[in-house]
Order: structure tokens, then sequence, then C-alpha cells
């Protein structure tokens, strides 16, 4: 048995891998050896409502992308590049092959990244990605 949200990061991993490497991992994506760019997918939280007497749930799921640049000459532009060809795939292959109903940006963040030799920029771009599951089944 697989989670959806599971199968959904998976998906949208293998979505943005042409654009740069990609962790479907929150925890340290980001290493000082680490080839820049490169993407972080996550999904932090999910909200669940009944749509039909118990039998279904449509589950509101916060999807989450970094894209990360190394610091320097034009960083803001780099990160909006990433944001820009994020945005594009994502919206045209929202549906992930029917594992979601659509995914919608919500917001977009930059920053910036330092530890020890590591300078690097980020821009997070936040999804409220839709998708419908059997009652009591995560994996349906």
């Amino acid at each position: 048995m697989t989670h959806q949200r599971t199968r959904i990061r998976h998906a949208v991993a293998a979505l943005l891998a042409p654009i740069a490497p990609v962790s479907v991992n929150r925890d340290d994506p980001l290493q000082a050896g680490e080839l820049l760019p490169c993407l972080a997918v996550f999904t932090p939280g999910e909200g669940v409502q009944e749509i039909t007497n118990g039998r279904r749930q449509l589950r509101t799921m916060e999807l989450v992308v970094d894209g990360y640049a190394r610091a320097g000459a034009e960083l803001d532009d780099r990160l909006d590049a990433l944001a820009l060809d994020i945005e594009a795939r994502i919206a045209a292959g929202q549906k992930l092959g029917g594992l979601a109903d659509k995914a919608v940006l919500v917001r977009t963040v930059t920053d910036r990244v330092t530890g020890g030799e590591l300078r690097a920029g980020v821009v997070r771009l936040t999804f409220a990605l839709t998708y419908q599951t059997a009652f009591g089944q995560p994996d349906a």
C-alpha cells in the first residue's frame, strides 16, 4: 500500500526532473557538495473533507517545491527562472496522470541560504493540490 501523497510527490519529482536534480525529501535537501540548481519536493500538510456521504474524501494537500540556485550576481533572476520552469511544468501536468484533480499556485517566497561555505538562494513555491480518495483508504 502506498499513500496517494507519496505517489503524488514522486510524480511531481518526475515532472520536474528535466529542470534540475530533484529530492523528494524535506530533510536537508541541499548539501554543500550538491549540484546547483536543484529542487526539493515535499508535502507538509493536508486538509480533508467528506464529499459523498462517507464514501469519498476530497483532500487539499500543500505541495511545496523549493528551487535552489548558487548565490552571486543575478541570483534573483536565476530564482525567477527556476520558478517560471516549475510553474509551467506543474500547470502543464497538474493532473499528474490522474493522481490529482488540480494544482493551484498559492504563494511564492524567495530567500537566501547560508551555512558554512554554502551560499545559495531558494525560491519556494507552494501549491494547493486537490485529489480524492475513498473514505478511510488514502491509498485508493
